[in-house]
């Protein structure tokens, strides 16, 4: 049945989560379905897939269920750097090498997001220039560059990378989630694609 997805990407910080010290990718994958279900709701649209999970510990990451779904982000065994960095450089329209130097802190992650706002600006790309301007304010919210607030998120068909951390002085023990909602449209024929609501 064909369906349509929106790929999320969570950054959390492991100490904010009930999870072991030591725990396999299926504890993960079965506490993740729990607490996006928790937070989110159960509802029979969207299902909710988990694609992968990053960690900063490990240094690695771990592709979990790549049939229904494409992943956006993550790859199988990236590096924390890596994977942070792509989701980085796509959310903000910036090359690798720039992502690379903000998620490093080499630059200023607000002055080079400026920098793409005029370049926006003098181009009339508007719709570049709104997304510019939430990643400034989520910036300002303390969010890691490229993600939003928890406050912005929707299950809708728009794809976003969330930062969901509550306790953001300890950088060094964190996880990338990548999840879809999927939604089926033959299960409800009043859902159409360009009409998905918040749930």
């Amino acid at each position: 049945m064909a369906c349509y997805y929106s790929n999320k990407c969570f950054l959390m910080g492991q100490d904010d989560l009930p999870l072991y010290t030591y725990c396999t990718l299926e504890d993960i994958a079965d506490f993740m379905f729990e607490y996006l279900e928790e937070i989110f709701g159960e509802a029979i649209h969207p299902e909710l897939d988990l694609v992968g999970v990053c960690s900063q510990g490990e240094d690695r990451t771990w592709y979990y269920n790549p049939n229904r779904v494409q992943s956006k982000w993550l790859r199988p065994n990236m590096s924390w750097n890596q994977a942070l960095g792509f989701v980085t450089a796509e959310r903000l329209a910036i090359d690798q090498s720039t992502a690379q130097n903000i998620i490093t802190e080499a630059v200023n992650a607000e002055t080079t997001i400026r920098e793409k706002l005029m370049t926006y600006v003098q181009s009339r790309q508007y719709s570049a220039l709104q997304h510019g301007v939430e990643a400034v304010l989520a910036l300002e919210d303390g969010c890691a560059p490229g993600f939003l607030p928890l406050s912005a998120f929707t299950k809708g068909t728009k794809d976003q990378a969330i930062d969901m951390r509550e306790n953001r002085e300890k950088p060094d023990r964190r996880l990338l989630v990548e999840v879809a909602f999927l939604w089926h449209p033959r299960l409800d024929p009043k859902i159409h694609r360009d009409e998905l609501q918040i749930r």
